[in-house]
C-alpha cells in the first residue's frame, strides 16, 4: 500500500528493476520523468498526470524487460515509452499515450500526439462556471475555448432520448457557437461525473474539438455538451479524446427533436 509521488520536473533513474506491487500507487506530475531499466507490476496503479510527464523503460535488445500482471493500471494524460526489449501484458490496462521507439529523441518529441498546448493558441479562453457569451460565439482560426467540466454554473432540465432529467452545467453560451476552421473547442477535466457545456443555440463545428479525460468513469454514459438543432449531425469525427483509450462518443437527441447532446461512455 505504498504511495510515491514525483512532481515539479523531478527526474529519477532506476538502474535495476522497478517493482510496483500490492495496491501501491505511483504518481508522476509536473513534467517528471521516471526512467527504469526493467519493470515488474501487478495489482497496482501508476498515474502519469500531465502530458509533460513520462515513464520510460529503457530495457535491452532481445530481452524480457517488463511484465504487467493482473490489475496493473497505468493511467492519466502522460506517456509510457519502451525503447528496447520485450514486455508482456496480462489482464492489465494502459490508459496513456504509448510510445514504442528506439530513437533517442522519441520520448521528448511526442507533444503532437497529445492534446493541444493551449498556450500556443491565441486568443485562448478558459471558462469555469461562467457565461461565455450573451449572444453568438465565434472561435476563429488559431483561437481556443477551454471549458472546465469540473466547474459548476447552474442546472437545466433536458430531455435526452425521451427521458427528462436535471443536469448540472459547467458553462453557458447564450447563442449560436461557430468553431471555424483552425479553431478549437476543448472540454477538459472530464471525470465520471462531468458538468456539461450548455449552448442555447446551434453549433457549427468546422474546426476541431478535444475531450480531455482526467479520470475515467465506471463505464456509464455521461453528457458532455448540449446544443439546439432538430437534425443532430454526428460531430464525433471532428473530436479527439485524450486520457481514455476505450471511451466512445455519440450524439443523441431530445424527443421531440429540438436539442442535441454529446455523450461519452
Amino acid at each position: 500500500n505504498a504511495s510515491t509521488t514525483l512532481s515539479s520536473s523531478t527526474t529519477i533513474t532506476v538502474s535495476s528493476t522497478f517493482y510496483s506491487y500490492s495496491s501501491s500507487t505511483t504518481t508522476l506530475s509536473g513534467g517528471s520523468t521516471l526512467t527504469v531499466t526493467q519493470m515488474q507490476m501487478s495489482t497496482s496503479t501508476i498515474t502519469i498526470s500531465d502530458s509533460s510527464s513520462t515513464l520510460a523503460i529503457e530495457g535491452a535488445d532481445n530481452t524480457a524487460v517488463a511484465a504487467f500482471g493482473t490489475s496493473s493500471a497505468i493511467q492519466g494524460n502522460g506517456r509510457l515509452g519502451f525503447r528496447r526489449g520485450r514486455f508482456t501484458m496480462t489482464s492489465s490496462t494502459f490508459l496513456v499515450a504509448l510510445i514504442l521507439s528506439s530513437a533517442s529523441s522519441a520520448f521528448g518529441h511526442q507533444r503532437s500526439l497529445l492534446q493541444t498546448d493551449l498556450t500556443t493558441t491565441s486568443p485562448a479562453v478558459s471558462a469555469c462556471g461562467s457565461v461565455v457569451s450573451g449572444s453568438s460565439l465565434t472561435i476563429g482560426s488559431g483561437a481556443s475555448l477551454d471549458v472546465d467540466t469540473s466547474c459548476t454554473y447552474g442546472t437545466e432540465t433536458w430531455d435526452i432520448f425521451g427521458t427528462s432529467s436535471t443536469y448540472t452545467t459547467s458553462a453557458l453560451a447564450n447563442g449560436n457557437v461557430d468553431v471555424q476552421s483552425g479553431g478549437l473547442l476543448v472540454l477538459s477535466s472530464i471525470t465520471g461525473s462531468p458538468n456539461a457545456f450548455s449552448i442555447n443555440g446551434t453549433l457549427t463545428l468546422s474546426g476541431s474539438m478535444e475531450v480531455i479525460v482526467s479520470a475515467a468513469g465506471d463505464g456509464t454514459t455521461v453528457t458532455l455538451m448540449k446544443w439546439d438543432s432538430s437534425t443532430c449531425t454526428d460531430i464525433t469525427g471532428s473530436i479527439t479524446v485524450y486520457g481514455c483509450s476505450n471511451c466512445t462518443l455519440n450524439v443523441t437527441y431530445s424527443t421531440p427533436a429540438a436539442s442535441c447532446y454529446l455523450q461519452m461512455t
